[in-house]
């Protein structure tokens, strides 16, 4: 027995997923019983509703989890090349937002096998290691991909439970002709397993595209910032101190900000340069800005207890600035109009 066509027009026929359900009509009134239970369900309901409401007003907790290190050079990692040379030093790193029995994770990193391939120094498991703050891999509901670059999409497959959230754009970059060309800013910084791992997730419908600006959790948003990669996004979260901007790769150091000197890496240099000042623009202090590879990071926020040197806590006030204060550095920032 099947439900007329009409049937699936109708609002009602959805549940919070999208997918039309058909129930069978009931043949008979409800009993006392029945109509008991009813109201009890509604009761729970309506408290479930209420605890929800109650639980995403509250702030989120934010930490940086570092994974793995490289030791570059300054005139390497800077586009243009600098006239102090000498090694410096890059951090690898995810980000948890917590709150209650929420896990969102920002960023999966790249695995052991990826890591000697591209020779970066692979210090543990960024996804497992999320147990270290008290989250096992499939509690993690969301997953925000900032971009698809190896060292923020590998392990994808760890989170089983999650939803992916992606802008469109990337996608479309990480799947057109750009990736023919094997050029650090093209084709050469993803791994074609991590982006056929993204296609897969969009046929079981786990992947949500996004154009642009998107809420993904009450407090935590994403935004479209491109530069690095066309889809690059940055995120803010809402935290007992304020919204917290984690810029991954929209600001890979503090001084590329500072000093204005943009990543060797580069797809649109005007986009990289624009999303610096809407990332200080959101926060409501420069102390709020996280850029995605400083190892001065783990140095300014305080560590989780026992987890020193590998998990700090970005939901509380670092020990001392290191971006200068907000509105001189929005006076310094290029304002560079949106074409």
């Amino acid at each position: 027995m099947y439900p007329p066509a009409s049937f699936f027009n109708s609002p009602t026929s959805f549940e919070l997923t999208g997918q039309p359900v058909w129930r069978m009509p009931a043949v008979n009134a409800p009993s006392n019983a029945a109509q008991t239970a009813a109201q009890t369900a509604a009761v729970d309901a309506k408290a479930l509703a209420a605890g929800s409401a109650e639980a995403s007003s509250l702030p989120w907790q934010l930490y940086a989890l570092k994974y793995a290190q490289f030791t570059s050079t300054r005139a390497h990692s800077f586009l243009g090349g600098v006239a102090d040379d000498g090694p410096l030093e890059m951090a690898y790193y995810v980000w948890l937002a917590k709150r209650g029995s929420e896990a969102v994770l920002i960023d999966t990193g790249f695995s052991k096998a990826t890591a000697e391939r591209r020779k970066r120094n692979w210090l543990r498991c960024p996804v497992e290691s999320l147990a270290l703050l008290g989250v096992p891999c499939d509690a993690i509901s969301d997953l925000i991909v900032t971009h698809l670059h190896y060292d923020h999409a590998g392990n994808l497959d760890k989170a089983p439970n999650a939803r992916l959230h992606l802008q469109s754009r990337e996608l479309q970059f990480a799947t057109s002709r750009y990736m023919c060309v094997s050029h650090i800013s093209l084709g050469g910084v993803f791994e074609a397993d991590d982006v056929c791992t993204v296609v897969r997730e969009n046929f079981a419908g786990r992947l949500n595209l996004i154009d642009g600006e998107a809420e993904i959790k009450p407090g935590i948003r994403v935004y479209r910032a491109g530069g690095h990669t066309p889809g690059m996004q940055m995120v803010s979260v809402d935290t007992q101190r304020g919204r917290v901007i984690v810029m991954s790769d929209c600001a890979h150091l503090y001084e590329n900000i500072a000093a204005q000197k943009p990543f060797h890496i580069v797809f649109d240099l005007a986009d990289m340069m624009r999303g610096w000042r809407d990332g200080v623009d959101r926060a409501p202090t420069s102390d709020h800005v996280i850029p995605g590879h400083d190892p001065q990071v783990l140095q300014v926020y305080p560590a989780v207890p026992g987890l020193e040197g590998i998990a700090v806590k970005l939901h509380e006030a670092p020990a001392r600035s290191i971006l200068p204060e907000r509105r001189a550095l929005l006076r310094s920032l290029p304002d560079i109009a949106q074409a």
